[in-house]
């Protein structure tokens, strides 16, 4: 069998009325799924208007756990194109791995949920939730709804129903679907508890060798207690399953909401949800009454937070995060008290020509080449489609923030700029303005596009050339004096307490900083950077100093944890030091490691040190030296193999897989910077020598997984590489479940 424009591969499945093939689409360069209709079912009216209805219907819903709809054709055979989602269906992982742990049962639920709950909000019922239409992948942690050919939309007039035809699966079908009355979405919540119960027991609440079996017993029969095969199982799960699995709908939830609310509960103790389990609906008469009592009460409430929000809006604006180990081991990263997963971008824009980025002069905050008052990078940037070089009519000005958004980034790691001393010390009208165009800048990226912000703080040493004179010891006493005005000029001449001044200058900076963005809601961490790579005693003491410098920052800010990142390539042997000068730390990396992941990182770090870990730089530049053409291929290659090892080390699906102690990554880096070799008006090729890439150097000018093509249009042209679009795929995928379904 052929299909034009796509090669066949495989045989995933076949049904009563179709078939489903592995195929490749060679134009997209994409593995797709083809559904076809049974050839000698093209003459059966009602069955291709169900097979065209099952495409429109699962087109129409766009979400990570529900499998995208590409096209359909009707020419001599009707198929629909579709996503393919490398996994296996749930029957065969209950066959293989039953009875399934509560909380990785608990997680796959949750997953379901939420694709039918969106089906929902739609007013689309599935009709036909069973474990053969739920595909799930242990690469990404990732489950997809399939199969909507039965699925109805409500309120609608028009039934294609094949006479005499039971529609749905015996055992997963609710009383009244059997019964053949109207449904609503209580219906789904039913099969739900089918599912909830099927994953945790391996068998099914009735079970039956034939159809009028399971039609009896579901009609006639209670549901049995999930007691009565587990009797450890905890007294919430038994209710939950009880009240799904009610023959009347009234008795069940109300909605997929409720349902997700006391599953997040069994998943993560603790979580609070205000909701009366047994959630009966009012009367007509108690709704009228209550309407307007909520309407009244509503008002009050909406003028009170108004008003105190006025009052008090300085105070109230920022966000508490932090980082929390559970009862399993595994370490998560919290927003507002909910799981929040890092699928972050070192965004720090350079235009060509540039040379100095980290200067306040020539800092992306401050770029308006166009004279138009508004930021370059962020807003005027434009994609360069056909890469041509040229803004074509098609090509619109959207800005890199709206990029961000559409590749799914949730955060951005930012470098503030190094203001003068001078500027510094007399807080002058410039630093003011200043400071509040990057407020302005971020509080944008944030409240229009979602993205919340990393602030990097560099950890540098002025004094170098006194290290050797001078104890660690000796430096910390002086710069504990120095802090505390405790040193007369005399004194400050002396090499030790210059060296200790440097330190203090650095914190200071550091602090003055934090107080001033601290209450933005944007802010997600600070990230402190030792930026000493060679001098091991330097590095050494400054890792001391920063634990040191942590408990003046802490005293500055308590709701946000700090990272503190080592800027030496793969370096792990400053481990120990780190857990015993910094122990409260999220400990971030720069790890450029292969295609292959990070190997045995996690389990190291999980072992001697045992604190969260964030990937804080991880990328590769697109260029081969040998061929001496760009190589987006091989960036690609290294990026996702990365990519894929972060998400498995992640607590949502530990302890199945993983160590449980990674909260994201920050990919290195989001746009080419042709200043980073030599020439800051020409993209250099490299200098650097490596074994970590193919040809043996460091491309640092290529590490962008966007370029600015040929230069000619810095700061504004946007090539997108192929990794910008794997992490379009990757990111919004939600691979970060906990972010994404828990907000």
């Amino acid at each position: 069998m052929q299909i034009p424009d796509y090669d066949l591969i495989s045989i995933l499945g076949k049904g009563s009325t179709g078939t489903v093939y592995k195929a490749y689409d060679p134009i997209l360069e994409r593995p797709v799924a083809i559904k076809i209709l049974n050839p000698e079912l093209n003459e059966d009216k009602i069955i291709v208007q169900r097979f065209i209805k099952e495409a429109r219907t699962a087109a129409s819903l766009l979400h990570p756990n529900i499998i995208g709809i590409y096209s359909i054709k009707q020419e001599n055979l009707n198929y629909i194109v579709m996503e393919y989602h490398d996994g296996e269906n749930l029957n065969a992982i209950i066959s293989r791995e039953s009875p399934i742990p509560l909380i990785k049962a608990s997680k796959l639920m949750l997953q379901c949920i939420e694709g039918i709950k969106f089906a929902h909000e739609k007013e689309i019922l599935h009709r036909d939730i069973k474990p053969e239409n739920l595909i799930y992948s242990e690469k990404t942690n990732l489950l997809k709804i399939v199969d909507f050919g039965l699925a109805k939309i409500l309120n609608e007039t028009k039934h294609l129903t094949l006479n005499n035809q039971l529609l749905g699966s015996p055992g997963y079908m609710s009383p009244e679907q059997i019964k053949g009355l109207e449904l609503d979405l209580k219906s789904d919540l039913y099969s739900l508890g089918v599912l909830y119960f099927h994953l945790l027991t391996g068998k099914l609440p009735f079970e039956s060798e034939n159809s009028s079996g399971f039609i009896y017993k579901t009609i006639h029969e209670p549901a049995p207690s999930i007691k009565t095969i587990i009797p450890g199982i905890p007294d919430e799960v038994e209710n939950i399953i009880s009240n799904l699995l009610s023959k009347a709908p009234e008795q069940r939830f109300n909605d997929c909401g409720i349902l997700k609310n006391r599953i997040l509960q069994i998943i993560y103790p603790g979580y609070s949800v205000n909701t009366d389990i047994k959630n009966k609906p009012p009367n007509s008469l108690q709704k009228n009454h209550i309407l307007s009592s909520s309407i009244l009460i509503l008002l009050i409430i909406v003028l009170f937070v108004v008003f105190f929000n006025l009052k008090h809006r300085k105070f109230n604006n920022f966000s508490e995060v932090k980082v929390l180990k559970n009862e399993q081991g595994a370490w998560q990263l919290f927003v507002n008290d909910k799981p929040f997963f890092i699928k972050g971008v070192d965004y720090n824009p350079v235009k060509i020509g540039s040379e100095n980025y980290q200067d306040v002069t020539d800092s992306w905050f401050f770029y308006d080449e166009n004279y138009n008052e508004k930021n370059d990078p962020a807003f005027e940037s434009w994609i360069d489609l056909n890469n041509n070089g040229i803004q074509d009519a098609n090509e619109k000005t959207i800005g890199d923030f709206q990029i961000l958004k559409d590749m799914g980034v949730n955060t951005i790691k930012v470098n503030l700029p190094l203001f003068s001393k001078e500027i510094y010390n007399n807080k002058s009208e410039k630093f003011k303005t200043s400071i509040m165009n990057i407020k302005n800048i971020l509080d944008k990226l944030y409240k229009t596009y979602g993205i919340r912000v990393i602030l990097n703080f560099p950890f540098v040493r002025k004094n170098q050339e006194n290290d050797n004179k001078y104890s660690e010891r000796s430096i910390i006493n002086s710069m504990h004096r120095n802090l505390n005005n405790e040193i007369s000029d005399a004194e400050k001449e002396k090499d030790v307490y210059r060296e200790a001044g440097s330190c203090c200058a650095v914190i200071n900076s550091i602090k003055f900083m934090i107080q001033t963005f601290k209450n933005e809601h944007y802010i997600l961490m600070w990230m402190i950077t030792n930026y000493e790579e060679s001098n091991i005693k330097i590095k050494s003491e400054n890792i001391k100093l920063i634990g040191k410098a942590l408990s003046i920052i802490n005293e500055s800010d308590r709701s946000h944890p700090v990272s503190v990142s080592d800027e030496a390539y793969n370096n792990f042997s400053d481990m120990q030091l780190y857990k015993k000068s910094c122990p409260n730390i999220i400990y971030a990396i720069n790890a450029y490691m292969g295609d292959e992941g990070f190997y045995d990182l996690w389990k190291k770090i999980k072992k001697e040190f045992d604190r969260p870990v964030l990937i804080s730089a991880f990328g590769i530049g697109a260029y081969n030296s040998v061929s001496k053409i760009e190589d987006d291929t091989y960036q690609l290659n290294y990026l996702k193999g990365s990519w894929q090892d972060i998400i498995s080390n992640r607590a949502l699906i530990f302890p199945e897989k993983g160590e449980g102690n990674s909260i994201g990554g920050i990919i290195n880096e989001w746009l080419d910077s042709w200043n980073s070799d030599s020439n800051p008006g020409e993209h250099d090729s490299g200098i650097t020598k490596t074994n970590i890439t193919p040809d043996g150097f460091i491309h640092n000018e290529w590490m962008g997984i966007v370029s600015q093509g040929n230069g000619k249009h810095s700061p504004f042209l946007r090539s997108p590489r192929k990794s910008y679009y794997f992490f379009k795929e990757a990111f919004n995928q939600s691979v970060s479940f906990e972010e994404t379904n828990i907000a």
